[in-house]
C-alpha cells in the first residue's frame, strides 16, 4: 500500500510543473512517505519542500518540511540538528497559531532533550 501511495505521489509530482503549493504539498507528502523507508530520499524531498515553501512564503509548508527534517535527524541520532529543525518549526507553528503543530513540536522537542539527558528541558517542553 505504501509503494502505491509513493508511486502515485511521484506521478503527481511529475505532472506538476508550476512552483506552487500543490508541488510543495506533494514534496511534503513524499518526504513523509519515505521517512519510514529511505531517510536520504525523504530528506531530499523535505529540503526541496522547505526551499519551495520559503520561495512561496508559505510558512505552514515550511513548518511541515522542518518537522520532517527534525524527525529524520532524530532517526540518525543527530539531536542537535533535530532540536534546531524542530525549534524552527515550533516558532512558525506558534506564529500560525497551529495547536496541532505546536503540540507535535513540543512533544518531539521533549523527546529529543530527554534523549540527550537534559531532563529539565525535556520536562519543560512536555509540560507546555
Amino acid at each position: 500500500a505504501q509503494n502505491k501511495k509513493i508511486d502515485s505521489l511521484k506521478a503527481q509530482l511529475n505532472k506538476l510543473t508550476a512552483k506552487d503549493t500543490n508541488q510543495m504539498n506533494t514534496l511534503i507528502a513524499l518526504g513523509r512517505a519515505f521517512s519510514s523507508q529511505d531517510n536520504k530520499v525523504s530528506e531530499t524531498y523535505a529540503k526541496k519542500a522547505e526551499a519551495l515553501a520559503k520561495e512561496l512564503k508559505h510558512e505552514k509548508g515550511e513548518a511541515s518540511a522542518l518537522q520532517i527534517l527534525g524527525v529524520l535527524a532524530d532517526q540518525k541520532a543527530n539531536y542537535k540538528d533535530a532540536i534546531t529543525y524542530m525549534s524552527k518549526s515550533l516558532e512558525l507553528n506558534r506564529k500560525l497559531k497551529s495547536d496541532k503543530g505546536i503540540s507535535a513540536c513540543l512533544n518531539n522537542l521533549g523527546n529529543y532533550y530527554f534523549k540527550i539527558g537534559d531532563y529539565a528541558e525535556a520536562l519543560k517542553h512536555h509540560s507546555e
